[in-house]
Parts: C-alpha cells; sequence; structure tokens
C-alpha cells in the first residue's frame, strides 16, 4: 500500500469519526431539547395550578363573608337598640359589596381556569409537534449517516488489504441551540475528502451523501423553528393569564 493510500484511508476514517460524532451530537441535542420541553409542559402545569389556587382562595372567601353576613343578620334580630341595628346594616350591606366581588372574581377565575386549559392543550400538542419533527430528524439524519460512513467503509476496503483499524469514538455534548450549526461542521469535514478523489468523485459523495443529512438537518431545523415559536406564543399567552395571580 503507497503512502497516498494510507493518507487517503487516513482521511476517510477522519470522515467517519467526524460523521459518528455528527450523529452522537444530533442525539445529545434532539435529548436536551426534549428534555426542555418537559420542563415546560410541566410549567404549563404550574400556570393552571396558580389559577386554580386562586379560584379556590376566592371560594373560601365567599364562604367566610356569607358567615360574617349571617352572623350580624343575627346580631341584627337579636339587637333592639335603632342605632346599633342601623349600624349592622350597613355593615351587612358592606359586607354584601365584598360578596359580589368575591363572586365577580370567582367567575373571571372560573373563565380563565378553562381558558388556560385550553391553551395547556395546545401546549401539549404543540410539544408532540415538536417531538415528532426531532424523531423525524433524528430518523433521517441516521439513515444518511449510516449510507455515507458504509460508502466509506466499502472505500476504505477498496484502497487497503490490511485489517482496518477500529476507532472509538467519544460522544460530543452540544448547545441545544447549535443543532443548525453541526451542518456546517458536517460540510467542512467533508471537504477534507477532496484529496481523495477528483472532482467528479466528491462532488458525487457530497450530493449522495452529506448534502441529504445537511438538507435534512436545515429542513428540520426550520420546522422546529416554526414550532417552536408558536409554542412560544402559546406559552407566553398561559403566563400572561397566570401573572394576575
Amino acid at each position: 500500500m503507497n503512502d497516498i493510500s494510507v493518507q487517503h484511508i487516513s482521511t476517510l476514517y477522519n470522515y467517519s469519526h467526524s460523521a459518528s460524532c455528527f450523529l452522537c451530537d444530533i442525539e445529545s441535542a434532539i435529548n436536551q431539547l426534549k428534555s426542555d420541553l418537559e420542563l415546560l409542559f410541566a410549567d404549563s402545569y404550574t400556570h393552571v395550578n396558580r389559577i386554580q389556587d386562586a379560584l379556590e382562595c376566592y371560594q373560601s372567601d365567599i364562604e367566610g363573608i356569607n358567615m360574617q353576613i349571617e352572623n350580624l343578620r343575627d346580631r341584627m334580630r337579636a339587637e333592639e337598640d335603632p342605632q346599633i341595628r342601623r349600624e349592622i346594616s350597613e355593615d351587612i350591606q358592606g359586607m354584601g359589596e365584598n360578596l359580589s366581588e368575591a363572586k365577580e372574581m370567582v367567575r373571571i377565575c372560573k373563565d380563565d381556569m378553562r381558558h388556560a386549559e385550553v391553551l395547556r392543550q395546545e401546549i401539549n400538542i404543540k410539544i408532540s409537534m415538536v417531538k415528532s419533527l426531532l424523531d423525524e430528524l433524528r430518523s433521517s439524519v441516521s439513515i444518511d449517516i449510516d449510507a455515507s460512513t458504509d460508502f466509506i467503509r466499502k472505500y476504505i476496503s477498496y484502497l487497503q488489504t490490511a485489517t482496518t483499524t477500529m476507532y472509538k469514538f467519544m460522544n460530543v455534548p452540544i448547545n441545544v441551540n447549535s443543532i443548525e450549526n453541526l451542518r456546517y461542521t458536517l460540510y467542512t469535514s467533508a471537504k477534507a475528502l477532496n484529496c481523495v478523489w477528483n472532482d467528479k468523485q466528491y462532488d458525487y459523495f457530497l450530493q449522495h451523501y452529506v448534502r441529504p443529512v445537511t438538507d435534512d438537518v436545515q429542513a428540520a431545523t426550520s420546522r422546529l423553528n416554526e414550532q417552536i415559536s408558536s409554542l412560544r406564543i402559546v406559552v407566553e399567552e398561559l403566563e400572561n393569564l397566570a401573572s394576575k395571580y
């Protein structure tokens, strides 16, 4: 095996390494995003519960006011002094106003609870859609990466006669916002293969094994951004609704 073949095999292995790391990075990013979505879903329940707690508080206020009004009425029935009866009557009137306000707050809370439940369900649906897109991305990228690395393995087999060295790759953790940048990383790694093949062979590999991956990532990222943007709108609406309490 000549030096050129050895150098080419090393370059091919480097690409396989990068492709495998790319797949691990995509998996890490997807898992992180799914974890964030679970937290967001749990937080939606927190906002709904906040409104529910306020509703129960106002309902408790109504019970307390009714008891106070009933006590005042008992006092009034037992009282003979006209002046004191007038004062008790005024107190009852004031408590009646408080009761009306509390009942209005209960009505508002119930309306907000119904709205919050609708928003929470919408958030759940949108989160499911985002997760589905992430699963599609994982599947398509995995298939494309497997195809490219299989092509590389076959080409290495063509170049060499000795047993190939097995490489052990490490997972590289990434930030969830770096999914879009990963496709540039893969493309950059693939550019090094230009020294292995002529331009026509290199372009063939790019078109059939690299660009399907980068295109999948770009398309999925675009759809994810749309879904997450839509999800954020609903989340903010629920947050604003709950912030009143």
